[in-house]
């Protein structure tokens, strides 16, 4: 490669940084029987440099937790979408294919979710060596090529029955109702630098060294190139500016799917939101690199502009972010999952393996700070559209999870027993709680819950009560610690560990309506905290009962439970 680099230098001159990066990431090289060859050919396109044996590592190498948490984000997004029929999963830059793998088994384990739901996934890949690597991963090889349709090179039905395709480009990838992921994939595209002068702003671009034979170095353009008065902005204040003009093109792409198909993208990368300068780097065996020493041999990043992303989404979508790595996955519930995982581990090398991963995504002095997460969604999934010939609805649409904390609002949705069932494992749904006082009026409270189907997981509620406005469930439950449950209409029951048994009984005597059961959820004393004790406090903890698997709406009697000599049982 750097023979093959020194030979054009010689011949035509300096490059950009970006064509530097193109060259040493994706070039070809020889190409023998659909191979890339040695010859020049790029780091992406002969070597596979993810993993503990590789070159770099990522979040989804590190745990298994990280792709889970992006399958529910997705699956969450899709509910709160109104569960379209189908929809595609489409990532950008699979690596080893390892998100891939994680987020399929989240698909797998609610599939009574998605039962009603048409799912592919649609993988955007250019090199060779990766997309075999991926193949093995999700098939077991068992792929095949697919000359029938030129857009997808290869083809194949992953371990859990999906079908998954594969190209090179993101246009060739076909329309429809599309999550997109983007996970490190933004940060290895091929950037502009730009440097402030006493002359005005000039390109920074790679030369030979004139001294040292078949050496690079990073030299200055003599005037103002095509790409500085692109991409520079009067108003900059920065010295020194990175630009990645691709990244800007694939938003536009994504943003215009999204407004005209449907659907949402996540991005999850280094990055800052317009602040930060020099970030170019390279990375060999899991240490820095020179970038300019050995092209080809090392990967080579740049932390991503999520100003930029936003700027480029034209207003086609709504962003949101970017918001920190480990405030992201503590919103989807990262904790909760960590300990049911070191519950049913069996030995204490699993646990510490899971601690000391759980260290690495979290941690501000590692990935927790480091990485950031950014999201493309249509406008109307944050805002109501509005409607010339009717009134606009008041009702809350559902927070985004992740970049808010994970609640699903059961004035529009009711819990199905198949998605607690299907979450048994740990993954978090949460509850809207809505309190009515006697006269009727409403409180509209939002209560998020953290809601653990495992057994013998018990976590607080957040104590963090948001009011909210919309549409409500009237005369709700109102439980608190020593209190009668009050005369309700529809709503889901939490029951302090200290009921008396007649009144499990008389639950247990509530009809079933349709599907859905009622889960008494059972809490240890200690766990409970001081307020559950207050006569004013609602009741803070949700757990499981061992013998259940769901916890859902359904209508409550109009009165509590009376004992036999007639006195009201409280809590």
């Amino acid at each position: 490669m750097l023979r093959h680099l020194a030979r054009k230098l010689r011949a035509s001159g300096p490059v950009t940084v970006a064509e530097y990066m193109r060259e040493a990431l994706t070039n070809p090289g020889q190409v023998r029987r659909g191979r890339a060859g040695p010859g020049g050919a790029g780091y992406y396109t002969r070597r596979g440099g993810v993993g503990e044996s590789g070159d770099f590592i990522t979040s989804p190498e590190i745990s298994q937790v990280f792709g889970e948490l992006i399958g529910i984000w997705y699956i969450s997004e899709w509910m709160a979408m109104g569960k379209p029929s189908t929809f595609q999963l489409v990532e950008l830059g699979p690596g080893r294919g390892t998100l891939t793998e994680d987020i399929l088994r989240v698909f797998k384990q609610l599939a009574s979710v998605l039962s009603k739901c048409d799912v592919s996934v649609h993988l955007v890949e250019v090199s060779p060596k990766l997309s075999e690597i991926q193949a093995v991963m999700l098939t077991g090889g068992k792929v095949q090529p697919n000359p029938e349709d030129e857009s997808a090179y290869m083809k194949g039905i992953s371990k859990t029955g999906i079908p998954i395709f594969w190209y090179r480009d993101i246009q060739d990838v076909p329309p429809g109702y599309s999550f997109y992921l983007a996970h490190e994939f933004f940060d290895a595209l091929p950037i502009h630098k730009f440097q402030r002068t006493e002359k005005g702003w000039r390109e920074v671009l790679v030369d030979i060294d004139p001294e040292v034979p078949d050496q690079l170095r990073f030299v200055l353009s003599p005037s103002r190139t095509p790409a500085t008065q692109n991409f520079i902005q009067p108003e900059e204040t920065r010295d020194h500016v990175e630009v990645c003009p691709e990244a800007g093109v694939i938003v536009q792409r994504l943003a215009s799917r999204i407004e005209k198909d449907g659907g949402a993208a996540l991005v999850a990368d280094y990055g800052h939101d317009g602040t930060k300068t020099d970030t170019f780097r390279g990375f060999r065996n899991h240490k820095l690199h020179d970038v300019l020493s050995a092209p080809g041999t090392a990967d080579l990043t740049a932390d991503v502009d999520f100003s930029y992303l936003r700027k480029m989404a034209q207003g086609k979508t709504a962003t949101l972010g970017p918001i920190k790595q480990r405030e992201f996955l503590k919103n989807m519930g990262i904790d909760l999952r960590l300990q049911v995982l070191l519950q049913n581990s069996g030995d204490t090398a699993t646990r510490e393996q899971l601690l000391h991963s759980y260290d690495m995504l979290m941690n501000p002095e590692k990935m927790g700070d480091c990485f950031n997460f950014f999201a493309l969604l249509p406008h109307h999934r944050l805002v109501h559209p509005d409607k010339k010939d009717k009134p606009k609805s008041k009702s809350p649409l559902p927070p985004v999870a992740g970049f808010n904390e994970l609640l699903l609002n059961s004035a529009n949705a009711r819990l199905r027993s198949d998605w607690h069932q299907g979450l048994a494992n740990g993954f978090l749904p949460a509850l809207s709680y809505v309190k009515s006082n006697s006269r009727g009026s409403e409180n509209r409270t939002v209560m998020s819950a953290a809601i653990v189907l495992a057994n013998k997981v018990h976590h607080r509620v957040s104590d963090d009560l948001k009011t909210v406005g919309g549409a409500a469930l009237h005369h709700t439950s109102n439980l608190n610690h020593r209190r009668l449950i009050e005369h309700g209409t529809t709503g889901a029951v939490c029951v302090h560990p200290r009921a008396p048994k007649p009144w499990k009984r008389w639950l247990a005597a509530l009809p079933k309506a349709g599907s859905d059961e009622l889960q008494v959820a059972q809490q240890s004393p200690k766990a409970l905290g001081p307020r559950c004790r207050e006569q004013s406090a609602p009741t803070k903890q949700l757990g499981s009962l061992q013998a259940c698997g769901a916890l859902l709406s359904l209508p409550l009697p109009r009165k509590p439970y009376t004992s036999k000599s007639g006195k009201a049982q409280g809590l």
